[in-house]
């Protein structure tokens, strides 16, 4: 069983190490690969955890460093599923949730080095609230929009990280909470540490092998850059010019995006277009990373002309807004200012002014 777990250790970290040798290599400009290598050198402390004795000072300097890894996880799903046009900055909130996790680590880890440690230890508690808090806040923006985003590579990626590294990230949590005060069984260590390697396998096949631009089209689609300038030498063929048509029609002429209830699902089946086709269309050709952008820019090109008209300057912005296809104003006054870099009530103002 020893054995396993050795062969399974090095498996995972090294697998790990090259994964983070590609992002260094590629993508070390980028904020949201610096935040993947930070959370996966977090990982690789975790698995050398399980293998040194917990005797040592070292363990208690690698349970630290592997603290980090449930507020990276957060920070990373926020930066890389990110759905505002801006690309993703840190934020003080940020830095606040990393500090307030990590420092529950080290206190856990302190009282472990001087034999304070009980089972079930209020502080062990509250750690183990906070970065599963952390975990599922990150499975949440993970699952958030998945039906609107229209990259099938970052789609693939959502049910990879939930089924995968989430669901891990909080079954680890689950039994270091359960064993807390106890030494965790042999097969339990031995069974993270084994899913850990076969993770990282096939993390680092994706990055070096199988989709080795997968991962910066991703961001870039995730941080709001249309992808004109691509779409422009993708060759559009007979059948997609023809889909294209009666995408047009549908919503130029038919001002089909009124509709409040309207998904790309719908959409596909009014204009007899595969669902699969009409994301490929909307995303490759016309250059937008989600289907809510897509209906953004109609929404608030109509809502935008009739706050410019004179006629209409005693209407109700609601009005307008729920007869643009919106079902909250508040939801329309995020995407309008978003679009528009002003609150519709400010650009019906500047207008009449």
């Amino acid at each position: 069983m020893q054995a396993i777990l050795y062969i399974s250790a090095g498996i995972a970290i090294g697998a790990t190490l090259l994964s983070i040798v590609k992002l260094l290599a590629d993508y070390k400009e980028v904020l949201t690969a610096k935040i993947l290598m930070f959370a996966l050198l977090g990982a690789i402390c975790y698995v050398l955890g399980h293998v040194v004795p917990e005797s040592s000072d070292l363990y208690l300097v690698l349970l630290s460093l592997s603290s980090t890894v449930s507020p990276l996880f957060w920070i990373f799903t926020l930066s890389f599923f990110q759905t505002k046009e801006e690309p993703f900055h840190l934020a003080p909130i940020h830095y606040v949730f990393f500090t307030a996790s990590v420092s529950l680590g080290l206190t856990v880890c302190f009282k472990i080095a001087y034999g304070e440690m009980l089972k079930l230890d209020f502080l062990v508690l509250l750690n183990f609230m906070v970065k599963t808090s952390l975990v599922c806040a990150g499975i949440y923006v993970v699952c958030k929009n998945w039906k609107n985003d229209l990259m099938q590579c970052r789609r693939n990626l959502r049910l990879g990280i939930v089924l995968a590294t989430g669901l891990l990230v909080l079954f680890a949590l689950t039994t270091e909470l359960i064993f807390s005060g106890s030494k965790i069984p042999e097969v339990v260590n031995v069974l993270t540490i084994s899913v850990i390697a076969l993770i990282s396998l096939f993390q680092a096949y994706w990055l070096l092998i199988s989709n080795p631009e997968g991962f910066i089209l991703a961001i870039e689609s995730s941080e709001g850059k249309r992808l004109t300038e691509s779409s422009s030498d993708t060759h559009v063929g007979i059948t997609d010019e023809g889909w294209l048509e009666k995408l047009s029609i549908c919503m130029e002429d038919e001002s089909y995006y009124k509709n409040t209830d309207l998904t790309i699902r719908t959409l596909s089946s009014h204009i007899g277009v595969p669902e699969h086709h009409l994301r490929r269309l909307i995303n490759q050709h016309l250059g937008y990373r989600n289907f809510n952008d897509y209906l953004n820019r109609f929404r608030i090109k109509e809502a935008s002309q009739r706050l410019l008209d004179p006629k209409q300057n005693r209407l109700p912005i609601t009005t307008i807004a729920i007869e643009s296809g919106y079902t909250s104003l508040t939801t329309f006054n995020k995407a309008f200012k978003l679009i528009n870099e002003m609150t519709p009530s400010e650009f019906r103002k500047a207008a009449l002014d």
